[in-house]
């Protein structure tokens, strides 16, 4: 909507006419959509309006307007002030700290979304862009679309009424850039040197472990290219940022009981399948399954490339949550589609090694990744002679 619009809809032909209306019209209209008055003119990029589409309801534009409105000189009153909640002051923190350290430059918080003109709403990642089309990988199932998290589907340019980018990640498009230039890959190779996404991170890492790695970062994917840095965060910060993913993903903190490490549970599940723990290991190594052909475990590394290789699972009991876990085992492409863990666990599979539903072997795994032994840190012999 141009300036002359809002005042033909107010019957006026110069804001001087009646300015409390005109002002109330013109900030209705920058609070509904706020870069609408760069429509139709030539500005340098650094000149147009920056402010985003909160995509404000109507209740909520008319509530906005009251208080701007309202303003006067001096203190407003209590009653008119917005009162944060505890989740809200600490998601807000989390986010000051991540401005001050610029964590977004490096790692992405979100993902893409895409506003469809018939009202669809899609969320996952770009995966490519063409001149009147692009290449969409879905992060959620989306019913009204009929499609699946996973899926990757071709929108044409015009079905889309706005897009809003994923947050962060700026980096990486530098480093897949460099390895497709440099080294022949095809993007999709050259995504595993970049930094990792942080989106839903809470649901995923204990807290405790988050802190510790943001006071002292530690190694987990020895083929990356760049390097957490150590930025000595104040023990307040690392605070901070820790609440903030298990706030944003509505999990337990700061107290989080891991009851598959405590002595008893697995007592117990031997006392109900006896060999339990010996049997979910007979699984992790088997032929079809064999988690370590990818997994680095400790000092012990897989065969090939590194940029081949899977995180570290010997920091699994204290870096990672459970539920996570059998999650993951289940489908991982639910959690992160296009990731090159494949989904094991079906109908029918594995029943002479580990008889039972899925979820029963997924749960046997998540279970033997809490509780490691400690050979299965250490090198056969006979591998090490067979190298």
């Amino acid at each position: 909507m141009k300036e002359h619009e809002i005042l033909h809809e107010l019957g006026l032909k110069h804001p001087t006419e009646n300015v409390a209306a005109t002002r109330r019209a013109w900030i209705e209209a920058k609070l509904t959509d706020p870069r609408q008055f760069d429509e139709g003119k030539y500005k340098k990029p650094s000149d147009r309006l920056i402010m985003p589409n909160f995509r404000l309801t109507e209740d909520e534009v008319e509530a906005l307007v009251t208080v701007l409105l309202g303003m006067r000189e001096g203190e407003m009153p209590e009653s008119y002030r917005f009162k944060t909640t505890e989740e809200q002051d600490s998601i807000y923190e989390g986010k000051r700290v991540v401005r001050k350290y610029n964590c977004t430059g490096c790692h992405q918080f979100s993902i893409d979304t895409l506003y469809l003109n018939d009202g669809i709403v899609l969320k996952g990642m770009v995966k490519l862009e063409e001149d009147e089309s692009l290449f969409f990988q879905l992060w959620e199932d989306n019913d009204s679309f009929g499609r699946k998290a996973g899926e990757t589907v071709q929108i044409e340019t015009a079905q889309i009424k706005e897009r809003v980018n994923a947050e962060g990640g700026d980096i990486s498009s530098f480093i897949i850039d460099y390895h497709v230039e440099v080294e022949g890959r095809v993007p999709e190779e050259a995504k595993v040197f970049t930094p990792p996404v942080l989106y839903k991170e809470g649901k995923k890492v204990q807290s405790k472990w988050v802190f510790d790695f943001l006071e002292q970062p530690v190694g987990l994917r020895p083929w990356l290219d760049v390097r957490m840095p150590t930025f000595t965060l104040p023990a307040e910060e690392a605070t901070s940022l820790t609440r903030y993913f298990s706030v944003l993903e509505s999990e337990e903190y700061p107290y989080e009981f891991i009851k598959e490490t405590k002595s008893g549970y697995i007592a117990k599940k031997e006392e109900e399948c006896p060999g339990y723990l010996a049997d979910a290991r007979k699984l992790f190594e088997s032929k079809d399954v064999n988690c370590a052909s990818c997994h680095v475990r400790g000092s012990i590394t897989p065969d090939g490339e590194p940029s081949e290789w899977a995180p570290d699972l010997s920091l699994a009991k204290e870096r990672l949550k459970p539920d996570w876990i059998k999650r993951w085992l289940l489908d991982p492409q639910l959690i992160q589609p296009g990731t090159k863990m494949p989904k094991l666990f079906r109908e029918g599979v594995f029943q002479d090694i580990f008889p039972g539903e899925p979820e029963e072997q997924a749960e046997a795994i998540k279970d033997l990744l809490m509780n490691l032994p400690d050979e299965m840190f250490v090198e056969d012999d006979a591998e090490t002679d067979d190298e």
